[in-house]
């Protein structure tokens, strides 16, 4: 039988793997800027939207998403979320309530 390996890659330049990570790097944030700022117009133009709207419901729905993001129910809500992982004995519910609840204290500190 014969060996079917396959025969190595030649080797690629260092200069040219330097350069090629330095374009892909370079056209990943461009890509990021572009996107970002497509997203700022699509965003303003939902916002002027909005906030056209004269319906008391919609107003109850802002009060009721303000009232949650308030620090001491994101607090209550990841405490809760800890509690059910206790409670069914689930890791993947403990530590989500337990990461939600170090981003909201990090989030208090720095606010």
């Amino acid at each position: 039988m014969t060996n079917q390996s396959p025969s190595p890659s030649p080797p690629v330049h260092p200069f040219l793997a330097k350069h090629a990570s330095n374009s892909i790097i370079g056209l990943s944030v461009l890509l990021c800027i572009v996107l970002f700022a497509a997203m700022g117009q699509v965003d303003h133009a939902t916002l002027t939207i909005v906030h056209g709207f004269i319906d008391p419901l919609v107003d109850q729905i802002g009060d009721i998403g303000n009232k949650m993001g308030e620090g001491l129910n994101l607090v209550l809500l990841s405490l809760a979320i800890v509690g059910i992982g206790i409670w069914i004995n689930s890791d993947r519910w403990k530590f989500a309530g337990l990461y939600s609840l170090l981003a909201h204290g990090i989030s208090g500190l720095l606010t």
